[in-house]
């Protein structure tokens, strides 16, 4: 199905409308719970349905949804295979496209109206990554639309993911490092073992762990 959205909020260009693709997987259980699992795709920008089911729950119904601008979604932002940011970016905004209406805030409101439009009193959010954020961000604003959330790799919205990458990734390396010499001063080391990152020294039955 398609949500269309037609608010100014919403709107990415003068008179357009965003259109949302939704595929609902409806439970087999005879009498299902009454709050389905709404799954927030990462990112941001995962084509959630292209990439995620078919699944079915024990007893609820999964809604899986393209978040603006993502998958089928209409309009979408995805750039061309071997085009530039720069004129990915330049060619969306000479198409007509208000690059400003596709934001956090947004999507949020998008999940608001996708449960009063589906008739649900409360959903649960499974959240990974940027959805994280984004389920965060529904938390904050409309509390009332939710029974349980799900976070998982948590984004939280003070984190500026790019400029993190370098600084998560090297910490993640020490710590693989720190639990790898820590094994090895549990074990006195037989055998050569070449690791990824650099060679360790490992009796042949072990496996470098943290």
């Amino acid at each position: 199905m398609r949500l269309a959205e037609r608010a100014g909020r919403l709107e990415p260009a003068a008179g357009a409308t965003i259109r949302l693709a939704v595929a609902i997987f409806k439970t087999s259980s005879p009498h299902p719970a009454p709050d389905p699992v709404l799954i927030l795709g990462g990112g941001p920008g995962q084509a959630l349905l292209e990439t995620v089911g078919p699944i079915r729950l024990l007893n609820r119904d999964l809604i899986l949804l393209d978040q603006r601008g993502a998958g089928y979604s209409q309009p979408s932002l995805r750039c061309l295979d071997n085009e530039t940011l720069q004129a990915c970016h330049s060619r969306l905004v000479k198409s007509g496209i208000n690059l400003n209406a596709f934001t956090t805030l947004q999507n949020a409101a998008d999940v608001h109206a996708l449960i009063r439009a589906l008739g649900y009193k409360q959903v649960n959010l499974d959240g990974i990554s940027y959805g994280t954020r984004l389920a965060l961000t529904v938390m904050r604003l409309y509390p009332a639309d939710l029974g349980n959330v799900v976070l998982n790799s948590v984004l939280p919205p003070q984190v500026n993911v790019f400029t993190s990458i370098p600084q998560a990734a090297a910490r993640a390396f020490d710590v693989l490092f720190q639990g790898c010499a820590a094994k090895m001063r549990l074990s006195p080391p037989s055998v050569l073992w070449k690791h990824p990152c650099k060679d360790l020294h490992l009796r042949s039955d072990q496996h470098c762990s943290t």
